[in-house]
């Protein structure tokens, strides 16, 4: 995984610093096993190399120690989101609620809806998905991601002329984000 043949240079370099911070935050967990700032890094590094189920456990204990960090509930509710399969509704069910909590501590996340809306959209709750990217945008209508998820949301419910309003902006923002290119060219937009 880090550091395989065929990586460039810098690759490898970084995956070398990586190893290095691991050994450091496990030696830092060994001696404090509720260091907080050792907990979220290390849960980030897995994160990073999608390990989500050891990142899951540190986020866990992360949570117990520090019940009022919200970074802590938004990385645990992606890290269920990405770790498991499709029609696992428990575990989408376990993102929203963590994706909930980083809501109620910071409302102003758009980056919460954003993520709550795809966990409704995997769990073929529409209507609520785009409720959520709607609030995402209000917070932050640059967040080309969400206008590219409503897209697909107002396409899925019908509303063709919303969809390629929000492709449109996509590509406003971002000119050459590939996904936008291809939903709005098959919609013939």
């Amino acid at each position: 995984l880090l550091g395989e043949e065929g990586g460039t240079a810098n690759d490898i370099l970084k995956a070398e610093e990586d190893r290095a911070l691991l050994q450091e935050l496990n030696r830092v967990l060994a001696e404090n096993p509720g260091d907080d700032g050792a907990l979220l890094r290390r849960a980030r590094l897995f994160m990073d190399w999608g390990y989500y189920q050891a990142a899951i456990k540190d986020l866990d204990r992360l949570v117990k120690v520090r019940q009022d960090l919200p970074e802590a509930y938004m990385l645990r509710g992606k890290a269920l989101r990405r770790k498991i399969q499709y029609d696992d509704n428990p575990i989408y069910n376990r993102a929203i609620r963590d994706f909930n909590q980083v809501i109620r501590m910071n409302p102003g996340s758009a980056e919460a809806y954003y993520e709550r809306g795809v966990c409704y959209a995997l769990l073929n709750a529409w209507g609520e998905a785009v409720d959520d990217w709607d609030r995402a945008l209000i917070l932050n209508p640059d967040y080309y991601p969400a206008h590219l998820s409503r897209g697909l949301g107002r396409k899925k419910r019908g509303n063709i002329a919303g969809a390629l309003d929000d492709f449109r902006e996509v590509l406003r923002i971002n000119p050459d984000e590939p996904d936008a290119l291809r939903l709005l060219s098959g919609l013939g937009g």
